[in-house]
């Protein structure tokens, strides 16, 4: 009897000693949106919810500190990091007011090339086009990289309700986005916007030139910047998919965006994060010698002593209610 009851001891203060381990928390945006089908979004009453929770759980520490702390060999107990991937404008106005009354701490990771944009991310404008407009054509007949594609749409259909995985069968609006999303998103970004005003005409709707999708402007991130309270990582230039990429591009996306980031706000970048998670080994090598102390993947996971820097997990955090999320972080791993 001596041994199970031994070994269920173990089990427990193992469980123990992963729950106070740091985490890392990755929120996108805080905005209601009539569409979202990546569940990038919290909405402002639900976050305030959250960062409440979060604040009587753990200890929020910058990113940077928790960085520091790691390459000392520490891994400090019970304490938390806010970060937001691809800084978007909401992130100013509904976020960090809920920041500064909890006196949380903060990084938002930009994609620097669009800084200043008044449209919105490729990824949403996609979806503004397949999913708000009212009535689409039954058909869509457009060629992406070289390849004709055609897909018929029937709105009797939602969800992934059939397998029509080829050209020319039937798509659900959430299959056709899909597949749209796929064929995009390793595109460079001139071609990959002709695109979409090919598929705005199309759908008969104009390219959103003053989206509520809409990234930072300079002057915004400014504001938003405030070194110990909210702070500024790199997130690439132009948010590309790091490993399709060669050497000279992807070197260029990583320090590109680092020396970019200082130019806006006059202070050294110490932190990274992956677009879309993506990465190899090659990847964490030229973040390594970009100089950051960290880099942050969508891999899930609480940080250890074994966690590579380059190669930190994150947890990604849905548009739940504070009890939920307090669930969710005392649960064991």
């Amino acid at each position: 009897m001596i041994r199970p009851v031994l070994h269920n001891l173990r089990r427990v203060a193992r469980h123990l000693v992963e729950r106070e381990r740091p985490v890392i928390l990755m929120f996108h945006r805080v905005a209601r949106i009539p569409h979202d089908p990546w569940q990038l979004a919290v909405w402002p009453e639900r976050f305030a919810e959250q960062i409440e929770a979060l604040v009587q759980l753990r200890r929020i520490v910058p990113l940077s500190w928790l960085a520091a702390e790691l390459a000392r060999g520490r891994v400090p107990k019970k304490v938390a990091v806010v970060t937001f991937d691809d800084g978007y404008a909401d992130v100013l106005t509904h976020a960090r007011p809920v920041l500064e009354r909890y006196a949380c701490p903060a990084t938002v990771f930009l994609v620097t090339g669009v800084i200043g944009d008044s449209c919105a991310f490729w990824w949403d404008e996609l979806s503004r086009i397949v999913f708000e407009t009212p009535v689409l054509p039954p058909e869509l007949e457009i060629e992406i990289a070289g390849r004709l594609r055609r897909w018929q749409i029937d709105d009797r259909l939602t969800g992934f309700a059939n397998d029509g995985l080829g050209d020319g069968l039937a798509f659900t609006r959430e299959q056709l986005h899909y597949e749209l999303w796929r064929l995009l998103r390793p595109l460079e970004p001139g071609p990959r916007w002709e695109l979409l005003m090919r598929l705005c005409l199309w759908a008969g709707i104009a390219i959103d030139a003053n989206s509520v999708h809409r990234p930072l402007a300079s002057e915004e991130v400014r504001r938003l910047a405030a070194p110990g309270f909210i702070d500024i990582g790199a997130h690439t230039i132009t948010h590309p998919v790091l490993s399709m990429l060669d050497e000279t591009k992807q070197r260029c996306e990583i320090e590109g965006s680092r020396i970019a980031c200082e130019d806006l706000i006059g202070e050294p970048i110490h932190t990274f994060a992956y677009p879309f998670g993506d990465f190899d080994a090659a990847s964490a090598a030229y973040a390594r010698d970009a100089g950051f102390a960290c880099a942050c993947t969508t891999q899930g996971g609480r940080v250890s002593r074994q966690s590579d820097p380059m190669r930190l997990p994150r947890f990604g955090i849905g548009n739940w209610a504070g009890d939920d999320l307090a669930r969710r972080l005392t649960a064991g791993p």
